[in-house]
């Protein structure tokens, strides 16, 4: 061979096998960064030996002789499987992501830093209970040791070139922060609301924020500028900034059930990510007993169960945040008027190192920014990182407190033993606001509003107000006055985002969700006691699946009236008469309909919330209002013309708009299509749900490998909800939805199932990188933990066993 094909040869023994044995080397180099799930390991930290068992999907279930130790060998196992992500949120909390992917991540970090979330972590520490700081330790020793012993690290360290810090205390309660900010958007709306109110009358706002009281719309306050407004959407990325990030949970008494035992279904929504922000375990030591979802960087269950209860949760879009427009001195501008004081502006310059875009051999480094951030006794000024705002604004948010005891909450509640006990400790609850759904072992189920809504001595919430001594809050309101039920008498609850019923005196929010996924769930609940059928577990995981829309169901008249001008156009119409609702992958109505109440929104708005392309921070928060109107309110725009939204006289309501629309609409989903044929127009070939690494499977030539994609959106008002952003080349894009689903049943066996979005491990080496994404687009749920274990132990000894 080397003397018939000499350069062959040469190429062979020169290029291509030192390419091979390369990549052999990287491969096994890389895949030496996954800790076995089986055998003996030694560490130092532990107490006691940790056994841990694994599920086919790599699910660890944690038994150890101390509850200590049980934190620990979660921080261990997140480590071990997470510690990528774990880096990219310590630093997102820090205001740090610059430092590692460039200038890209600068708007990311000067909105945290100016936030000052990692700050406030820092100031909650010495308000916690000594056994909640004891948890936090234990799980933070254990990240830290899987780092210690680890032979390599995960393949994005040395892609980016960096080693993690040791992991901290301060590390977990900044992620709290952030999962706080995550579900907390009043402050965003308050800026949408203060550009609204100076271009359009109180009654057109209220299309948009239906729940607004008209007449507090119509006072007005200048237009105010910032950073955060520029930036709104600058953290979506992240799993921050959705609109309407909520959940479903519903529990049903055993006098439904065919098991005569409570059952409880929970599936939180949050934006989508590769991995997914959750890792199930299961923890067993000297008093803790709990299975369920933990949040990466918290050693705690949030949602789970333990021997007596089990609990489920969703977001009580409460408005926990206020803008305050400050009054400053115009011969001193570093002051501010604080009652009748002028005050002094708390203020600190700030570094932001930012380092060459990836691959960094390529790009030049860049200097690092100096940002100061000032503080008033409400909390940061906002407005300060946009040299022309004529408004300074302050940020008064529960999260911000120096004394914050969510932390207790979170993991006191793995402890209840009964209601009580569990009200108990969810009374401690500051920030985000939560709606808990309960269930016991007795048979008993509940629900309970947990999260400090502000007293408010002026105002509702909804617009900022001038800064002053008698506008500050006055605390917060008592445990006692949130929304309770407990064993109500139709044997269910249902909470899915939608207008909470509350005292007058308390204004838990004015941002619900539609009722949409609410009324479904109800339903569907009440058809099966009205059947005087008795439910299964089986029966809430296919109600988890559904993706009827009655959201959807509103507007759906009003297409099917349009007058057909074009042949194309009758069969669109005709198809849509035939639709029911449902966002099946089949569907071809559901196409025509998503796309169409994509133009119209556009066709009836756009030209109003247009504004000069010299504001871009002003048009960019006029725009992103858009993104707030749902079919149903959409429907009310087109059933009547005293709002001014749509071109005046008409003979319809709308008439233009609807017709404009759907030649629009016909026309873009033959281009993206390639095909005039309608029923080629599925729902399955023009939604998609992306799972993205951050921020590897944005970057070209990795998505391969950093990028997961299933087809077949549901819609944004389904009980299997996804938002679905259009793109006029790919059609519809979910990037939010539910990051989970489980279910308990309240029976001698501790029956519980559950699937995550993606997998367990956020390893690209690991087999369980992405091997819950295609049982979870089917909605498939497996039995937890020890009821469907593998053969893989791995056992955790103590070092000073072995001295």
């Amino acid at each position: 061979m080397f003397e018939k094909y000499p350069l062959m040869s040469r190429f062979l023994i020169v290029i291509f096998a030192p390419i091979c044995i390369g990549l052999l080397f990287l491969f096994f180099y890389f895949k030496s960064s996954l800790t076995a799930t089986a055998g003996n390991l030694v560490l130092n930290g532990l107490g006691y030996p940790v056994a841990i068992t694994h599920d086919i999907y790599g699910t660890p279930t944690i038994v150890a002789k101390t509850d200590h130790d049980a934190y620990f060998a979660l921080g261990f196992k997140h480590a071990s499987d997470r510690l990528w992500q774990l880096e990219v949120q310590r630093r997102l909390s820090q205001g740090r992501l610059s430092e590692l992917f460039g200038a890209e991540m600068l708007s990311q970090d000067i909105t945290m830093r100016n936030l000052g979330l990692y700050e406030a972590a820092k100031r909650s520490l010495p308000y916690l209970k000594k056994d909640t700081v004891d948890a936090l330790t234990a799980y933070v020793d254990g990240i830290n040791a899987w780092v210690a012993q680890s032979s390599s690290l995960p393949i994005e360290f040395q892609l980016f070139g960096v080693h993690p810090e040791p992991w901290s205390v301060f590390d977990s309660l900044g992620w709290h922060k952030v999962f706080s900010l995550t579900l907390s958007g009043n402050m965003m709306d308050e800026l949408r609301r203060n550009q609204l109110q100076n271009r359009f009358t109180p009654e057109q706002i209220n299309y948009i924020y239906s729940y607004d009281p008209i007449a507090l719309l119509a006072k007005k306050y200048p237009p105010i500028k910032s950073h955060l407004m520029a930036k709104s959407n600058a953290l979506i990325d992240f799993g921050i900034g959705h609109l309407f990030v909520g959940s479903n949970a519903w529990v049903v008494s055993g006098k439904h059930t065919q098991s005569g035992h409570p059952i409880i279904a929970s599936d939180p929504h949050l934006g989508l990510q590769l991995p997914t922000m959750w890792y199930a375990a299961s923890l067993k030591g000297d008093k803790l007993n709990v299975s369920g979802m933990t949040l990466v960087g918290l050693p705690m269950v949030i949602f789970g169960q333990n021997s007596a209860i089990a609990w489920g949760g969703t977001n009580l879009m409460s408005d926990q945040q206020d803008l305050f427009i400050e009054t400053t001195s115009p011969q001193r501008p570093n002051q501010y008027l604080n009652g009748n004081e002028w005050k002094t502006f708390e203020s600190h310059s700030e570094k932001i190192n930012i380092s060459a875009a990836f691959p960094a051999s390529l790009h030049e480094k860049l200097a690092s920014v100096d940002i100061v951030i000032r503080k008033t006794e409400r909390g940061p000024v906002i407005s300060d990182t946009q040299s022309e705002a004529n408004a300074v604004t302050s940020l008064r948010w529960s999260a911000l407190d120096p004394e914050d005891h969510t932390i207790d909450a979170f993991v006191d509640v793995q402890y209840a033993k009964n209601w009580s006990e569990f009200r108990q400790s969810l009374a401690q609850l500051k920030s985000p606001g939560l709606n808990f759904l309960y269930a016991d072992r007795e048979g008993n189920i509940g629900y309970q509003v947990a999260g400090m809504i502000p007293k408010r001595a002026e105002g509702v919430g909804i617009l900022p107000l001038v800064a002053s001594k008698e506008n500050d809050w006055q605390g917060y309101h008592e445990f006692d006055l949130l929304p309770s039920v407990y064993n109500p008498e139709k044997g269910f609850i249902v909470s899915a985002n939608e207008q909470v019923d509350h005292s007058s005196n308390i204004v838990i929010s004015h941002e619900w969700a539609p009722e949409a996924r609410h009324d479904r769930i109800t339903a569907l609940l009440q058809q099966s006691i009205n059947a005087k059928k008795l439910m299964t577990a089986s029966d809430m995981e296919v109600m988890q699946g559904d993706r009827l829309d009655l959201n959807a169901l509103t507007l759906l008249p009003v297409f099917q009236q349009v007058i057909a001008g074009t042949p194309q156009e009758k069969e669109a119409i005709a198809i849509l008469t035939e639709w029911n609702g449902e966002f099946t992958p089949g569907s071809v109505g559901a196409t025509l309909f998503a796309t169409w109440g994509y133009y119209l929104t556009h066709e009836i708005f756009d030209a109003a919330l247009r504004h000069s392309w010299q504001r871009p921070a002003e048009a960019n928060l006029l725009a992103s209002s858009l993104e707030r109107l749902t079919w149903g309110q959409l429907t009310k725009v087109v059933s009547t013309d005293t709002h001014g939204w749509c071109k005046p006289n008409q003979a319809t309501v709308c008439k233009q708009e609807l017709q404009h629309s759907l030649k629009s609409t016909l026309k873009q989903l033959e281009k993206i299509s390639g095909t005039e044929s309608l029923p080629k127009w599925k729902w399955s070939n023009f939604s998609r749900t992306d799972f993205i690494h951050q921020p590897l499977g944005s970057i070209k030539g990795l998505e391969w490998l950093f990028k997961r994609t299933t087809y077949s959106a549901a819609s944004p008002n389904s009980i299997n909800v996804s938002n679905i952003v259009f793109d006029l080349h790919k059609g519809f894009t979910q990037s939010f939805g539910a990051g989970f689903r489980q279910i308990f049943e309240l029976d001698e066996s501790n029956s519980h199932w559950y699937m995550l979005s993606t997998g367990e491990s956020g390893n690209i080496m690991s087999e369980h990188f992405d091997d819950m994404i295609i049982p979870f687009s089917r909605n498939q749920l497996i039995p937890f933990g020890v009821n469907n274990p593998s053969k893989e132990i791995l056992n955790l000894i103590p070092l000073s066993e072995l001295q």
